[in-house]
């Protein structure tokens, strides 16, 4: 028997086949394991407006984070490759819910639900993360009691999440408070 033949039998086969894949994994991850971008960032969804805080944690290519929202909270599940990442948010939150218009008897559908999508771009020299967030519409019905009758990402905006919230322009530092009790608006699609 050659040597190669002695190496491969049925109980080394399997070691070096995890092995290799182990390997492939890190060469093409590496970047991953070794741009940190876990750490507060900062998001201002328009020019002027609150300072929202973004907690994100990192183990290599997979990223967690979360936000407090007024009234609520948004988590963070993702991917990272070293240069793109991308992220998917559920939101939490009745109030939260409520504060954006929608009826009562749909936000036990949507709470804890994936609202949006993000898609960045890391540039390490200016410490940001530029991209676009695909938002989705929630279709409800308009018989009683409503119920949510579909759901579509829409048109993706831009978004920037950076590092210093001072690199944004007349940076109010107040977070924004949900309105009193007003009864609730018609707006059927989340940030």
């Amino acid at each position: 028997m050659t040597l190669f033949a002695l190496m491969l039998d049925e109980t080394t086969l399997p070691f070096l086949v995890i092995g290799v894949a182990a390997f492939l994994f890190l060469l093409i991850y590496f970047r991953a394991f070794i741009t940190l971008i876990g750490g507060t960032w900062y998001e201002q969804k328009e020019p002027g407006g609150p300072v929202q805080p973004i907690k994100l944690s990192q183990i290599g290519p997979w990223v967690w984070g979360h936000s407090s929202v007024p009234g609520g909270s948004s988590l963070y599940r993702g991917w990272f490759n070293g240069k793109v990442l991308k992220l998917r948010r559920k939101d939490h939150g009745t109030a939260y819910f409520k504060h954006l218009g929608f009826p009562d008897a749909v936000i036990s559908t949507l709470d804890g639900s994936e609202m949006a999508r993000a898609e960045f771009r890391y540039n390490a020299a200016k410490q940001k993360l530029e991209g676009k967030h695909f938002p989705q519409k929630i279709d409800i019905s308009r018989t009683r009691p409503p119920k949510v009758m579909g759901r579509v990402y829409i048109t993706p905006q831009p978004r920037t999440w950076v590092r210093n919230p001072k690199q944004f322009p007349d940076v109010p530092h107040t977070p924004q408070q949900p309105p009193s009790d007003e009864g609730p608006q018609q707006v059927l699609h989340t940030r």
